[in-house]
């Protein structure tokens, strides 16, 4: 795994403190943290010139990996530019990384750090372990983490590689990848997956804006199909449009009721909707 800081972590290197981070929080050890004029050396990771990490740490959440050439150490911004803007963020020192897309979050950061959030929602579904699990859109992987944890047999899919390579470099998404990962749009894969192959789905798409596809009576028919009798799901609406009086809610239910759920009910803890496939 690469050395990462944040800026947070980058803060703490300033102000010449020796607990430190280099994967983001998820471990601490102590280290010698040295001034010399111009430079900082922290003991057997880096030296790095004063400046350079000033800078660094002026830009709030951002990751970087401590990168060597030539015997000189850098910091690389943890991003991919294509067609959208993908970094790794960290709202705060030592907790979890959210994913960002063209400046939007991929998760929650107000109230709940984003590993609490991934708890909450699977607490929703009440998975029991043995059962088998889709995570329709795994993004970070931490749904799919504590599905692993409750004991499940868990397949999680994505549709985007950058999503999977900024998983791949992020300590916290390591447990991810016990589960059976998947590079596939959901809306695709649901369609070559046999009759009621799954005890419980976990259903987190990127807002209706940018994949109403997600949110579509004919996908959410795919969902009843492959969900065993008495199965449930769970789907993260979030509340966009509230103050203006729109209820996404609503119309998702209305939907998840034409596709033969039943049921149904807001889940308020983490803005989303429980439904159930009837036992025959």
């Amino acid at each position: 795994m690469p050395l990462l800081l944040s800026s947070w972590e980058i803060e703490a290197i300033l102000r010449g403190e020796s607990i430190l981070s280099f994967d983001l929080g998820v471990t601490y050890d102590e280290y010698d943290v040295v001034r010399k004029g111009s430079v900082i050396c922290v003991e057997d990771v880096f030296c790095m010139p004063v400046p350079v990490l000033k800078r660094a740490s002026r830009k709030r959440g951002r990751v970087y990996e401590i990168v060597e050439e030539d015997g000189k150490f850098f910091l690389r911004h943890v991003a991919i530019r294509e067609r959208h803007y993908y970094q790794l963020v960290q709202p705060h020192r030592g907790k979890p990384t959210t994913l960002e897309i063209d400046g939007i979050h991929m998760h929650r950061v107000k109230g709940a750090d984003p590993y609490t959030d991934a708890r909450m929602k699977v607490d929703a579904l009440e998975v029991e372990r043995g059962m088998f699990v889709w995570d329709t859109c795994g993004g970070l992987g931490y749904t799919t983490i504590f599905l692993l944890r409750s004991g499940a047999q868990v397949m999680t899919t994505e549709k985007d590689p950058n999503v999977l390579k900024l998983a791949r470099i992020n300590p916290w998404s390591r447990e991810m990848w016990r589960a059976d990962v998947r590079l596939a749009d959901a809306t695709r894969f649901v369609r070559n997956v046999p009759d009621e192959s799954f005890n419980r789905i976990l259903h987190d798409p990127p807002r209706f804006a940018l994949a109403g596809e997600l949110y579509s009576r004919d996908f959410y028919r795919e969902l009843y199909r492959v969900l065993k009798p008495g199965g449930i799901l769970y789907h993260y609406t979030g509340s966009p449009g509230r103050k203006r009086g729109r209820d996404v809610q609503r119309g998702v239910m209305r939907r998840l009721f034409e596709a033969g759920f039943r049921y149904l009910r807001r889940e308020k803890r983490t803005e989303g909707v429980i439904a159930v496939k009837p036992s025959r």
